[in-house]
């Protein structure tokens, strides 16, 4: 949304004159664009987003719909991008805890959960709502936000996130069954809607040959650098597993983001919240999947960790939990395999550097035998350790981390 946004604006304000990378006038952008933000719009409204509630990067879909509902002088385009604006903040309202945006996350960074007080969205959550801090004076969604002359938070919602009942319970579904990808109109081989197809995942079985179709025909440097390599490693691991006649389901890739039923169970005391028996034991990207919440810094997870070096935060996530939760209850099984799949290692482009990395192929998953839990001692007003399990208070709000095979400290 973010590139369909800057060519509408652009083709808009400088409408008659001649763009010379396509000799097309700015007109011809106008249209072109207004065509992908309508589907961008109707697909997010029918499914909600693949990587859901993120964090860091709602940042960069609520910024360009800001845009568009400020400037953009076509009344349709400025109308469903207010509309989609009114979903994304009643979605964050109804998942976080006084300003902590603390629920499962379809992507984010470690540096986003650790603290409530880091997060992208904390700023535009006080500006919004009153609640959050402000943490980062040129956070795009923060800046938008407060100089918007056409676009403020519904009342209904601020009031939505303000109110603090004794208990209030969320459940959701978002994001795109592969399956259902022609049902909305979307195709992994056609160029103008391969990349909201991609997100039901690009490195499925069913998609990856329609992936390279469509990268030959962009010809894309980060494409043949960052994502081809992957998904190389990817197809060269189906074809092994069928080799050996290893059954599977397609889907092996970090990069799926399927289906997604999320809950979130509040009180004015704490949240928890969670992705239901999401993809279990599959390998994981940057998907949160669930979080304890009492406090901005009071925030508590528990994760495979993808990488045992701390500085590859790329890989931060390795195989998923199967999570369930009832109410203020979760409970969250790691199975995590002794082997990884067989078949090919990413074979590295000479021209892959920095933040334009393909990632490590399936076969080389690290397989760490531990799972990591994110606990603050400082952060809370009491903790407790007795019979293996560790408790905590946070003002009224009590928590209690239990693992089957023990614990350690770390700091």
């Amino acid at each position: 949304i973010m590139f369909h946004s800057d060519e509408y604006l652009a083709g808009q304000l400088y409408a008659d004159e001649t763009f010379t990378n396509v000799e097309q006038p700015g007109s011809w952008h106008v249209e072109k664009a207004r065509k992908k933000i309508l589907k961008w719009i109707e697909v997010k409204a029918k499914v909600g987003f693949t990587e859901w509630d993120s964090n860091c990067y709602y940042d960069e879909d609520l910024a360009p719909l800001l845009n568009l509902a400020d400037f953009a002088a076509d009344e349709e385009i400025a109308t469903q991008a207010a509309m989609i604006l009114d979903v994304m903040f009643f979605d964050m309202a109804v998942d976080s805890f006084r300003g902590t945006y603390g629920t499962s996350h379809g992507r984010t960074y470690p540096g986003q959960v650790t603290s409530g007080r880091r997060e992208a969205t904390s700023g535009v959550q006080k500006i919004a709502w009153g609640m959050g801090n402000f943490n980062n004076p040129n956070n795009m969604t923060a800046v938008s936000l407060a100089t918007s002359r056409r676009y403020r938070v519904p009342e209904v919602i601020e009031r939505i996130a303000q109110h603090m009942p004794d208990e209030v319970e969320n459940r959701e579904r978002q994001s795109l069954h592969i399956d259902d990808v022609a049902r909305y109109g979307l195709s992994f081989s056609d160029p103008d809607t391969a990349m909201l197809a991609w997100g039901a995942g690009h490195a499925n079985a069913r998609s990856v040959d329609d992936t390279f179709g469509l990268a030959e025909a962009f010809k894309s440097h980060r494409f043949s650098v960052v994502m081809a390599p992957y998904a190389v490693a990817v197809a060269g691991t189906y074809k092994e597993l069928d080799t050996r006649g290893i059954p599977h389901d397609g889907d092996i890739g970090r990069q799926t983001l399927a289906r997604v039923d999320k809950v979130t169970f509040r009180t004015p005391d704490y949240q928890l919240s969670s992705a239901q028996d999401y993809r279990k034991g599959k390998p994981g990207f940057q998907q949160h999947i669930w979080q304890a919440t009492l406090g901005p810094d009071a925030v508590t997870f528990a994760l495979h960790r993808g990488n045992a070096d701390e500085k590859v935060f790329k890989y931060w996530v390795g195989r998923f939990p199967r999570a369930v939760q009832h109410r203020n209850l979760l409970i969250a099984l790691f199975d995590v395999p002794d082997e990884t799949y067989p078949g090919p290692k990413t074979i590295f482009p000479p021209d892959a550097s920095g933040n334009a990395m393909p990632s490590p192929g399936p076969s080389e998953e690290e397989l760490l035998a531990y799972t990591v839990a994110v606990f603050r001692r400082d952060a809370f007003d009491e903790v407790v350790e007795k019979g293996g399990w560790i408790f905590a208070r946070k003002g009224k709000g009590y928590l209690a981390l239990h693992s089957a095979n023990g614990y350690r400290w770390e700091k």
